[in-house]
């Protein structure tokens, strides 16, 4: 683990995907996250299946290194302990839907009155303001809008689901950058800052390349007519002899020659970006080549050759990999209920790596009494809070686990 965060303290009040996923690139930077849930039923994600026993596997992945404290914000007496937490924290990461914050008196305003140094975070799907502000989505709705979903798929056939979320992980991503820069900033001007991520308009971003093909020409952008999506034969996707793909992605010119030689296949060197006209015969050859063999036979045509040639692996091949072993991308947590867990860790190293100890995702409400005591409430005050339901804890020890 990354220890760079070390000492920075956040309160995530988000659920599902993109918040909780958000401040698990804080805590495996280091820093200390306190996951503030509903104190009935907690994060949704908590009853998504599939499950390992009672717990949910999407719950448990994107929620490693974090605490639980389980409140009920709707009672004066949960907000306040809220804010009491939010005083001596250094970001705020929520995503509720716009104006929701302001409701339960936790809004960036409500915080900042009483720690001006506070980076606050909002993540919604289409930002605080404007004329989607109120509006609900999903990822499907997002790169749905954004255009994004238009591209996917074959041309004139229904567009494809994504089988990643990628509006929510890339928000998730813009909304991280944007904490780090708003604590460098306040490293160096002393004041905090207010952060308002939106999911659509990180949809939008990642759009660049397919928005600069439309600026330039002033054509659509349509599937698979672009230099990086299956239009060249040099950079696309062959089906091979048992029914499996190879992806292909010679680009530049001397990875293509080096790339026809090897085939035996001189003759097309000079049909990397064919005209119009010309296209689809030399992708056509290329299917043909590559039907000629099993992806395995591909595969160990290619072992002592550097062409950017690559098979379309499944998942469960991915994690196999030397390369994702050898980087250590698999960690093992031990969950006091799951027991031992497999998940896929981050992908960040650095002079700061550490071999601190990996803590597994929380129960509900499990270090409720912890918090409260370092707050300064007593045995008999943590009683009565629980017997109010203006909190809940959990029983089951902080288990963890090193990682490999």
């Amino acid at each position: 683990m990354l220890t760079t965060l070390t000492g920075i303290k956040v309160l995530d009040l988000s659920r599902m995907l993109p918040g909780p996923f958000c401040s698990m690139i804080l805590a495996d930077l280091g820093a200390e996250v306190i996951k503030v849930e509903s104190h009935l039923v907690g994060d949704l994600m908590r009853r998504a299946p599939p499950y390992v026993g009672e717990e949910s596997c999407y719950f448990m992945s994107v929620n490693r290194n974090k605490r639980s404290l389980a409140l009920n914000l709707k009672r004066s007496e949960g907000r306040e302990i809220f804010l009491q937490l939010a005083q001596t924290s250094d970001v705020i990461i929520e995503g509720f839907q716009p104006g929701h914050a302001k409701r339960l008196g936790i809004a960036y305003d409500d915080i900042q009155s009483r720690n001006p140094d506070i980076v606050y975070c909002s993540i919604s799907g289409y930002g605080q303001e404007g004329p989607y502000g109120d509006r609900a989505g999903h990822n499907i709705n997002y790169v749905a809008l954004a255009g994004m979903l238009d591209l996917s798929g074959a041309p004139g056939a229904a567009p494809e689901v994504p089988g990643v979320q990628t509006a929510d992980i890339g928000g998730a991503l813009f909304a991280a950058i944007g904490i780090l820069s708003a604590l460098v900033a306040r490293s160096r001007n002393g004041t905090g800052t207010y952060i308002d991520a939106s999911l659509f308009h990180s949809t939008l971003s990642m759009m660049t390349f397919s928005a600069a093909t439309l600026i330039s020409s002033e054509a659509p952008v349509e599937r698979r007519q672009r230099h990086l999506s299956g239009l060249y034969p040099c950079y696309n996707v062959y089906q091979t002899k048992d029914d499996r793909y190879m992806a292909l992605g010679a680009l530049e010119g001397v990875w293509w020659g080096d790339f026809c030689e090897a085939i035996g296949r001189e003759d097309l060197i000079a049909a990397q970006f064919p005209p119009e006209g010309q296209r689809e015969s030399a992708i056509a050859e290329l299917r043909r080549i590559f039907a000629e063999r099993t992806q395995e036979e591909w595969v160990d045509f290619f072992a002592d050759k550097n062409l950017c040639c690559e098979p379309v692996n499944t998942l469960q091949e991915a994690l196999t990999l030397p390369v994702v072993k050898d980087r250590g991308m698999l960690w093992d947590v031990e969950h006091p209920a799951a027991g031992r867990l497999q998940q896929i860790g981050s992908p960040l190293r650095s002079s700061a790596q550490s071999s601190q100890q990996i803590k597994p995702p929380p129960l509900l409400g499990q270090h409720t009494v912890e918090i409260l005591q370092s707050l300064g409430y007593d045995d008999e005050e943590i009683q009565r809070l629980r017997a109010k339901r203006v909190v809940a804890t959990a029983q089951g020890g902080a288990g963890g686990g090193e990682k490999p």
